[in-house]
C-alpha cells in the first residue's frame, strides 16, 4: 500500500458505489477525523 494510491482508490470506490468523488472525499475526511480525535 503507498499513500500516493489513495487517489486512485477513491476513484474506484467513487466508480463502484455510484457516487461522486467529492462524497467519497468527505466521507473520509470525516472519518479520519472521528478516528484521530480532530476538529471539524
Amino acid at each position: 500500500n503507498e499513500p500516493a494510491y489513495v487517489t486512485y482508490v477513491a476513484e474506484k470506490l467513487s466508480q463502484i458505489h455510484r457516487i461522486p468523488i467529492e462524497e467519497i472525499a468527505q466521507i473520509t475526511t470525516e472519518n479520519a477525523r472521528r478516528l484521530f480525535g480532530l476538529p471539524n
